[in-house]
């Protein structure tokens, strides 16, 4: 194995520890809190923020959601790995 495919193999390891993470995060949470919403200005800095009402958010789908995504991600870099 060469030395760049080394340095790739622990980015790709970096980068599942990170999705794992979030995806235990994304497992153990029962709720949002202090959820905001932000404007965009030039460049895609961050104009100004709002919070709103989370009473409008079904949580349980954006988690589901976001769960579905995670282990998209996962399988693509676990994919990547595997084919070094």
């Amino acid at each position: 194995m060469t030395e760049e495919k080394v340095r790739k193999g622990e980015e790709l390891l970096k980068r599942l520890s990170y999705l794992e993470d979030q995806k235990q995060r994304w497992e153990r949470g029962e709720k949002f809190l202090h959820p905001e919403v932000c404007t965009i200005g030039n460049y895609g800095k961050v104009q100004s923020s709002m919070s709103i009402d989370d009473s409008f958010i079904n949580f349980d789908e954006i988690k589901l959601l976001a769960i579905a995504r995670i282990n998209k991600r996962i399988s693509e870099v676990q994919k990547e790995f595997d084919e070094l």
